[in-house]
């Protein structure tokens, strides 16, 4: 029974989060605190410091990617979370290396700070069609804030089985 209520709930922690970051900003316990790698100035202008590096790292939920399992029989809609630390201005979001016939859609990500490596800032909704049985391949998630580009690699896997995938 566990197993039928955890996506559920997962679904709606991670629809609280995006409402938070959408709608009202960061949580409180992300708003109250400032990125220690942000300079007052970058912080200002959202596009990095004076040697010009970005401010924010962007990254997934693992640093080797996280995976989309589905069987080969049906299509397949997942979320692509991405994590954000450090001081970032509007920031822009799109895929690369997608199968052919798989559709995606993207969010702006709004100005904001974050100082946990856990919270999730952000997600791409990705509709992949059905695919052939023992597909195996990476794809990547590219935020930009107009002067910085950075990816997050995801994993698409076709198996009969999709149990014990996690992202």
């Amino acid at each position: 029974m566990r197993s039928k209520h955890r996506p559920m709930a997962y679904a709606l922690g991670l629809a609280a989060a995006l409402a938070s970051v959408t709608y009202g900003g960061l949580p409180a316990a992300a708003a109250g605190s400032t990125a220690t790698s942000a300079t007052p100035a970058a912080a200002t202008t959202g596009t990095g410091t004076a040697a010009g590096q970005p401010t924010w790292k962007a990254a997934g939920m693992v640093e080797e990617g996280q995976t989309i399992c589905t069987r080969p029989t049906v299509g397949q809609r997942s979320l692509v979370l991405i994590r954000l630390v450090g001081s970032w201005p509007q920031l822009a979001t799109d895929t690369n290396n997608l199968p052919a016939g798989s559709s995606v859609s993207t969010y702006p990500i709004y100005p904001g700070s974050n100082d946990s490596p856990t919270q999730i800032s952000s997600a791409i909704n990705v509709l992949l069609p059905a695919l052939p049985l023992g597909t195996k391949r990476s794809a990547e998630v590219e935020v930009t804030d107009g002067v910085h580009t950075q990816t997050i690699p995801f994993h698409i896997v076709v198996t009969e089985d999709c149990t014990g995938f996690r992202l």
